[in-house]
């Protein structure tokens, strides 16, 4: 058996497409997925953001 009939290292620790592998990061839990999905959630996130950022700039602007 010659070298090049040897696994890699690096062939060993590949991560298949939809594993988390040695991630630090969880996976993310089905209520997230969906929360992260759902348009009438992102939308009011969304006017959140930028109502507080609004808030934010007419704080900074008053003289």
């Amino acid at each position: 058996m010659s070298q090049n009939d040897k696994p890699t290292a690096a062939a060993d620790s590949a991560v298949l497409p939809g594993e988390l592998g040695d991630s630090i990061a969880p996976a993310p839990t089905r209520s997230t997925i969906r929360m992260r999905t759902f348009l009438p959630y992102q939308v009011y996130r969304f006017a959140r953001v930028n109502l507080r950022m609004a808030k934010m700039i007419r704080r900074s602007h008053v003289h």
